[in-house]
């Protein structure tokens, strides 16, 4: 206040308050702030004695190194301020200053605000890595999906994993850990061929292809006096076999489609023989079976052998044939 004295008499004014402050109201669209979207802040700033400024608004980041500066036109202002698209995710402060200057250039009234605000983390891209491009049926492949965000800094979320066989079937589908590492097994029957194995996350997807190798294999396997013969590979298994039965050895030609069972038939004269198989790279020991039969010889369980019947039997089939004709050419001169 202010007190004066004249004589005797004294007087004071009203007690007032000199202040160069300025009071500023903030609002802030959203505290979340996209990589390469726009902070908006808008707002009034308004001086001690109830008068709006007029003057500057600026708007500070120091982690960033933006700073962005506006004019106050009757203590109202609208700010906006451009979030890199490499920014970093984490919290920001942001300084929000307003003041007022004289006709010499200097500060006058200022007064100041602070603002928080995040910049979560964005999926731009996802890191394929896969130790090997060719795999041979029956074993596994090791791979790794990264996702990277806006800053190339790693995101630790689940990654979908989808794979696809040459002819663009989903063969298997699930879901990874970001920076974890799979391992992809491939069944000895799988199509030989070009294979993707496809990752999206976040709206992104990146895929790489690698090549399953041709398996030529079968299995063999007996029982009694049953061999069985199945195609385990990836293509037709075609192969002369060789099959010693005691001191005797048979070759038989075998075609097999992927999967497909052949059994065949071990005859000999009854007794106790060792059995074992040769397919041209390995032989199998099959062990010691008791076989029947009036010769060495190899039956097909798929094809008729005439070879086992008995002359009995081959009469009966005979005659029947012959009746069979004989009907037919009665019918045919009856008509006539």
């Amino acid at each position: 206040y202010l007190s004066g004295i004249y004589g005797q008499d004294k007087a004071e004014s009203q007690k007032f308050e000199l202040s160069n402050k300025i009071q500023l109201n903030l609002d802030l669209i959203s505290s979340i702030s996209l990589p390469g979207s726009q902070i908006i802040i808008s707002g009034r700033a308004q001086k001690s004695n109830g008068k709006y400024a007029e003057g500057f608004i600026e708007v500070n980041i120091p982690a960033l190194d933006l700073n962005v500066l506006s004019l106050l036109k009757s203590g109202m202002f609208q700010i906006n301020v451009s979030v890199p698209d490499n920014t970093p995710s984490r919290d920001y402060k942001l300084s929000v200053n307003a003041y007022e200057k004289d006709i010499y250039g200097e500060k006058t009234n200022e007064g100041s605000a602070e603002l928080f605000i995040q910049v979560p983390q964005v999926i731009k891209k996802i890191d394929m890595a896969l130790d090997s491009q060719n795999i041979s049926p029956g074993k596994g492949i090791f791979y790794k999906m990264i996702l990277k965000d806006q800053a190339k800094e790693e995101i630790k979320k689940e990654v979908n994993i989808v794979i696809y066989s040459p002819t663009n079937i989903i063969f298997k589908q699930y879901k990874i850990g970001s920076g974890e590492a799979g391992n992809l097994s491939i069944p000895k029957n799988a199509t030989p061929g070009s294979w993707t194995i496809e990752a999206n996350a976040g709206g992104l997807k990146n895929g790489r292809m690698f090549y399953v190798d041709e398996l030529k294999e079968a299995s063999f396997s007996l029982v009694n006096s049953t061999l069985t013969i199945i195609n385990t590979g990836n293509v037709p298994y075609y192969n002369n076999i060789e099959i010693t039965i005691g001191n005797t050895t048979e070759t038989v030609e075998i075609y097999l489609d992927v999967g497909e069972i052949k059994k065949l038939k071990i005859l000999a004269p009854d007794g106790n023989y060792g059995i074992s198989v040769y397919d041209g790279f390995d032989s199998k020991d099959l062990g010691s079976s008791y076989l029947t039969g009036s010769s060495v010889r190899i039956r097909d369980f798929d094809k008729i052998d005439f070879g086992s019947l008995s002359v009995q039997w081959i009469w009966i089939l005979l005659i029947v044939i012959m009746l069979v004709g004989t009907f037919f050419i009665y019918k045919k001169v009856k008509k006539q």
